[in-house]
C-alpha cells in the first residue's frame, strides 16, 4: 500500500509543480520578511517558518510558494493572496499549512489538497479538521474549486463539509484512487468512537464512493451533492458496513447493528450508479426527498436488517418524497426501495420511469410497517414479482395506496435475459402484491396497459395463518389492459371491497383455456386448511369493451369436496355482485372445475348489462347441495343506452377522508320515487334523458342556462327501473332510478 501511495503521490505532484529553477527563486530563511517579498518570484521553502504580523498582509503579485521536503508555514491567515501560487514538490510533504483564518484574496491554485492541512487519507486517521481546513480555505480565496483526494478521508468526529464557494459554484472532489474497484474506494468514511453529527454538502465526484459507514452515528445530512460515474460500476456511493465487511452484509457478520438517529439525503444528483446500500443501519429517520436519480443500478434506497433481527428490530420512519428516476436497471434486481422493519413509509409526490430488470423489478419492495403510496407517477416496470411488493409479517399494518398513474406501455424484459434462476417470465406480472397488510385502501388511480394484475392479495407463505384483510380497491381506473386478472386473490382473503371501478377495454392477446381476461378471479384451489375466501363485494362498477372470453368474476375451488364436507363452512363464502354495469363479455360469474366450486351464498342482484353472451350470466357447474343464489333485479339494457364510466370516477363507497365525496358532486332524490325527482350537482346540468330498461325515452331536458339544480316528473310512468342520463359541463353520469 505504501509503495502504492508513492506512486499516486509522484502523480499528484506532476500536475501542479511549477519549478524553482529560475532566475527569479529565493529561499525561505528565519529572517524572511514576508510583508517585503520580490514580486514574481518563486520561495522555496525548506523549514518551519512563522509568518508573525499584528496586521494582514498583502503579498506582492505572482509569489509562488514551492514546499520541498519538510517545510510547515504557520499563521498563513494573516496573507492576502494576490495571484499567489502554492506547489508542493511531492505527495510526500508534511502539512504545509496550519490555520486557514482570514486567508483572502486571489491565489492562483488549481487544487486543494487536505494533506496541505496535515490529512493522512490513509482511512485510518481522523482527516476530519484538515478536510474542512483545506474546504474553507477554498472558500476564503474563491479560486481553490477542485480538491484531490488519493484515498478515504476519515471522519472521527462531528463535522460540516460544505464545498461551495463564496461565488455560488459547487466544487468539484476528483477522486485519483488508481487501484482496484474496492469497497474502499470512497471518498469518506465515518468511524467514530463518540456521538457524531455529519454533514456532507456542495460536493461534485466522479468515478467513486461518497460516503462509508463503519459504526454507529447521531445524526448524518447529504445535501446538494452531485456523484456520477463514466461506466457502469455497481459499488453503492452510500453504503454501511459492518467490522470492515460490506459484501453481503445483510446476512453474514452476525447480529451487529449501526444505528442513525437521523439520516437525509435531499437534493443530490446521482447519474449511471447504483445509490444506496444501508442493509444493517437503523435510523429512526431515514430522509430520502428531492433527488434525481439517472440510469441508475439495482437500488436507490436499500435498508434491510438481517432475517434473524428483522422482527425484532424496528427501522424507523422512511421518507422518500419528490425524487426524479430516470431510469433503473439490474439483471437480478431493480427497486428504486428495499425496506424491512420500518414502522411507516411515506412513498410519494415521485416522478419514475423505466424500472427494467430479468428479476425482479419493484417501486417498492418492503417487509412490514403503514405505507402511504401517494401521487406518484410511475412509467414503465417489467416487474417478475409485482411493482409493489409486500413481502409480508407476521404483524399487521395499513396501506394507503391513493392517486397515482400506473403505465406499463411499452416495457419488456431486456434483451440479455435468459432461461435459469432469472428468467423472462410470460406475461410480466402486475402492480401491487399484498400478502400480510391487514387494513388496505387503494384509490382513486389510473392503471393503463396493465400486463396482468392491478392487485393481487396472496398468503405470505404456506406455513402463514395470517390471512390478508379488510382490502378495498376503490373507485381506480383500468384501461387498455391485456392482462388476466385486475383483482386476483389466492387462496385467502377476508373482507374484500371491490367499489365502483371503472374498467375500459378488458382483454388478453392470447387468451388461453383456463385464463381468460377476468376483473375479478377468487382461486382458493388449495389444500391448505387456511385457504377461505369471505365476505366478498363487488359493487358500482362499470365494465365496458370486454373481451368475448370475459367475465366479472371467475371463481375456482376445485379441491373442496362438498359431499363430504356437507356440514362446513365452503372455501369461498358470502360473495355479492350488485349494482354494476358491464358490456360485452361472456357472463357475470365463471366457475371453474367439473365438480365445481363449494361457494355458498352468492348473491347477483340490481346489476346492467348489454351484449352479455350467456343469457343467464353464470357459467360452470356447482356440486353444493346447500349452495344458494340469490338472483334479483339484473337488466339486459337496450344498445339505445350506453354503459359507460362517469368521469371522474366517483363512487358511493368513500375512504376515511373521502366519504361524502360524491354525494358533494351530485344528488338525486327521492330514490325510490312517485313523484317529482330532484337533481343536485356541483356543475351546471346541460341535459336530462330518462330511459327504460328496453332503451324506450320517457323524459328529455334540455337545460340551456346550466343551472345546477333541476326536477323532473315520474308520476306518470309505469312502476320498475329506470336510467337517468345527467350531462353536465364536463361529466355524463347515468344513475338508476327505482319508479314506485
Amino acid at each position: 500500500m505504501k509503495k502504492l501511495r508513492n506512486l499516486i503521490v509522484i502523480m499528484l505532484a506532476t500536475l501542479a509543480v511549477v519549478s524553482p529553477a529560475q532566475s527569479n527563486t529565493e529561499p525561505v530563511t528565519p529572517t524572511t520578511d514576508f510583508s517585503n517579498l520580490t514580486p514574481n518570484t518563486t520561495y522555496v521553502v525548506n523549514g518551519v517558518y512563522t509568518v508573525n504580523s499584528a496586521t494582514p498582509i498583502l503579498l506582492p503579485e505572482g509569489i509562488v510558494f514551492y514546499f520541498e521536503q519538510g517545510g510547515l508555514l504557520n499563521d498563513n491567515g494573516l496573507l492576502i493572496g494576490n495571484n499567489t501560487g502554492v506547489v508542493t514538490c511531492c505527495y510526500g510533504t508534511p502539512q504545509i499549512f496550519n490555520e486557514v483564518g482570514e486567508m483572502q484574496g486571489t491565489w492562483d491554485v488549481d487544487n486543494i489538497y487536505p494533506f496541505w492541512f496535515g490529512a493522512a487519507e490513509d482511512g485510518i486517521a481522523d482527516d476530519t479538521d484538515a478536510l474542512q481546513k483545506a474546504i474553507s480555505m477554498g472558500g476564503n480565496i474563491k479560486l481553490g474549486n477542485a480538491y484531490k483526494i488519493s484515498n478515504m478521508l476519515q471522519i472521527n468526529r462531528s463535522a460540516s463539509i460544505s464545498t461551495r464557494l463564496n461565488n455560488g459554484n459547487r466544487s468539484l472532489v476528483t477522486y485519483d484512487f488508481t487501484g482496484s474497484q474496492e469497497f474502499s474506494n470512497y471518498l469518506f468514511t465515518i468511524d467514530a468512537d463518540t456521538t457524531t453529527s455529519v454533514c456532507i454538502m456542495e460536493i461534485e465526484l466522479n468515478n467513486n464512493g461518497l460516503l462509508k459507514i463503519e459504526s454507529s452515528v447521531d445524526t448524518i445530512k447529504l445535501r446538494n451533492n452531485v456523484v456520477s460515474r463514466d461506466g457502469l460500476n455497481t459499488t453503492p456511493v452510500i453504503r454501511n458496513c459492518i467490522n470492515g465487511t460490506c459484501a453481503n452484509s445483510v446476512n453474514n457478520v452476525g447480529s451487529e447493528i449501526h444505528h442513525a438517529n437521523y439520516f437525509e439525503i435531499s437534493g443530490n444528483e446521482f447519474t449511471n450508479v447504483q445509490v444506496t446500500n444501508l442493509d444493517r443501519l437503523l435510523s429512526d429517520a431515514l430522509i430520502f426527498d428531492e433527488n434525481t436519480v439517472n440510469q441508475g443500478h439495482d437500488y436507490v434506497l436499500r435498508s434491510e436488517v438481517p432475517n434473524e433481527l428483522n422482527y425484532q428490530l424496528r427501522q424507523g420512519y422512511i421518507s422518500f418524497k419528490k425524487n426524479t428516476i430516470n431510469g433503473l436497471d439490474g439483471y437480478t434486481a431493480a427497486r428504486v426501495v428495499q425496506a424491512s422493519s420500518s414502522t411507516a413509509i411515506d412513498f410519494m409526490d415521485n416522478e419514475i420511469h423505466d424500472v427494467i430488470s430479468c428479476g425482479s423489478a419493484n417501486y417498492l419492495y418492503w417487509s412490514q410497517g403503514d405505507l402511504n403510496f401517494e401521487r406518484n407517477l410511475c412509467v414503465g416496470i417489467s416487474s417478475a414479482t409485482a411493482a409493489i411488493h409486500d413481502k409480508g409479517l407476521t404483524s399487521e399494518y395499513k396501506v394507503r395506496i391513493l392517486n397515482n398513474t400506473f403505465d406499463q406501455k411499452g416495457i419488456d424484459f431486456p434483451t440479455d435475459c435468459h432461461k435459469g434462476t432469472y428468467f423472462e417470465r410470460t406475461p410480466l406480472l402486475g402492480m401491487i402484491l399484498i400478502k400480510t397488510a391487514s387494513d388496505v385502501i387503494i384509490g382513486e388511480n389510473d392503471f393503463r396497459y396493465l400486463r396482468t394484475f392491478a392487485l393481487r392479495v396472496r398468503q405470505s407463505s404456506t406455513t402463514s395463518t395470517v390471512i390478508p384483510e379488510n382490502i378495498t380497491f376503490r373507485g381506480n381506473k383500468v384501461s387498455n389492459t391485456d392482462n388476466k386478472s385486475v383483482v386476483m386473490v389466492k387462496p385467502s382473503v377476508k373482507d374484500l371491497y371491490v367499489l365502483d371501478n371503472c374498467v375500459n377495454g378488458l382483454a388478453n392477446s392470447t387468451v388461453e383455456t383456463n385464463h381468460h381476461p377476468r376483473f375479478v378471479e377468487l382461486s382458493a384451489n388449495s389444500s391448505l386448511a387456511f385457504a377461505r375466501v369471505d365476505d366478498v363485494l363487488i359493487d358500482g362498477n362499470t365494465l365496458t369493451n370486454i373481451h368475448n372470453n370475459s367475465e366479472m368474476l371467475w371463481v375456482n375451488d376445485s379441491n373442496f369436496d362438498c359431499s363430504s364436507a356437507a356440514g362446513l363452512p365452503a372455501k369461498i363464502n358470502n360473495v355479492t355482485i350488485s349494482n354494476n354495469a358491464q358490456d360485452g363479455g361472456q357472463s357475470f360469474v365463471t366457475f371453474f372445475g367439473t365438480d365445481a366450486t363449494g361457494i355458498r351464498n352468492l348473491n347477483i342482484n340490481d346489476n346492467i348489462h348489454a351484449h352479455v353472451i350467456d343469457n343467464d350470466l353464470v357459467r360452470g357447474n356447482n356440486a353444493c347441495s346447500n349452495w344458494e343464489i340469490s338472483w334479483s333485479n339484473n337488466i339486459d339494457v337496450k344498445d339505445s343506452i350506453v354503459i359507460a364510466c362517469p368521469q371522474p370516477n366517483i363512487g358511493r363507497y368513500g375512504m376515511e377522508t373521502d366519504n361524502n365525496h360524491h354525494n358533494a358532486l351530485f344528488k338525486m332524490y327521492p330514490n325510490p320515487a312517485s313523484g317529482m325527482v330532484h337533481l343536485e350537482s356541483a356543475e351546471g346540468i346541460k341535459s336530462v334523458h330518462v330511459h327504460g330498461s328496453d332503451g324506450a325515452l320517457f323524459v328529455a331536458l334540455k337545460n340551456t342556462k346550466l343551472q345546477k339544480s333541476v326536477q323532473f316528473a315520474v308520476n306518470d310512468l309505469p312502476k320498475g327501473i329506470y336510467f337517468v342520463s345527467i350531462e353536465t359541463e364536463s361529466n355524463t353520469l347515468i344513475e338508476k332510478l327505482v319508479k314506485m
